[in-house]
């Protein structure tokens, strides 16, 4: 697998789950403290918008364009799904996601 784009759209997301599925995938003591991190996590789309869960391209296969397409794809579903809006919440961005943000930003 070259990479892989997480998203929401319509109720259903590649990550699935949220606070009060903690404690059935961790149990109730270990599961205790780790609520507080998919609360943060959690987004909703609104009305007409497409919300990535994140990007990730294999270390070997970065500079080959493939997150690129990949941002390109989620586009494309976005707009078949009668998106006006993709949003990406970033974190923590390395220099070259930051580069290949800005790029599509500005096509």
């Amino acid at each position: 697998m070259a990479g892989v784009a997480g998203f929401q759209l319509g109720g259903r997301g590649l990550t699935g789950g949220g606070a009060r599925d903690v404690p059935t995938a961790y149990g109730t003591v270990r599961g205790l403290p780790r609520p507080a991190l998919p609360a943060l996590l959690e987004r909703r789309p609104a009305a007409h918008e497409l919300v990535m869960d994140g990007i990730a391209v294999d270390a070997g296969r970065r500079g080959l364009g493939v997150g690129g397409l990949l941002l390109r794809e989620i586009a494309d579903v976005a707009a078949e799904h009668g998106c006006r809006r993709v949003r990406l919440d970033v974190i923590d961005v390395t220099p070259r996601a930051r580069a290949l943000h800005r790029g599509l930003l500005s096509a």
